[in-house]
């Protein structure tokens, strides 16, 4: 369930990537005025009152306010699929070489193999690529006791 999910939300990244590839520079800066408001673009670094947007142009005001939105949404999803990893272990990449312990664990390497066939040949309990902490740190063994 969580990896169907992380990569429905790499799949929303992919997406919001490709957008911003397109989405324009300039930065945009709302004023208030009366009961409405104006808004102006700023293109160039140091500029800091932007040129005037009249209400025919307000298409790009609302293209860089999406750009934003965009960015902050992007941000998200990325903190969203590294939480999941941290559940799920790092996802295999798709042309990485398969290796299977006797038990049918999927690992990264030989050695790991060789370890997990010899932790279950002993009778040892594990888990494979599983989140643990100490003292407030977060850390990722390739294998974690599940003894108290």
């Amino acid at each position: 369930m969580l990896n169907e999910q992380s990569q429905e939300l790499r799949a929303t990244l992919d997406t919001l990537t490709k957008k911003l590839r397109n989405a324009p520079n300039a930065t945009l800066r709302v004023q208030p005025h009366k009961k409405s408001f104006q808004y102006y673009i700023i293109s160039k670094p140091g500029d800091t009152k932007g040129s005037y947007l009249p209400r025919a142009q307000i298409r790009k005001a609302a293209l860089i306010a999406q750009r934003d939105y965009n960015r902050a949404t992007a941000t998200t999803l990325k903190e969203q699929i590294a939480t999941i990893e941290t559940f799920t272990g790092k996802p295999f990449e798709i042309n990485a070489p398969e290796y299977y312990t006797a038990s049918g664990v999927r690992v990264r390497s030989k050695s790991e193999v060789i370890i997990a066939d010899a932790l279950d040949h002993a009778g040892v309990p594990y888990r494979y690529e599983y989140p643990t902490s100490v003292k407030g740190w977060g850390t990722k063994k390739s294998f974690g006791s599940t003894l108290a």
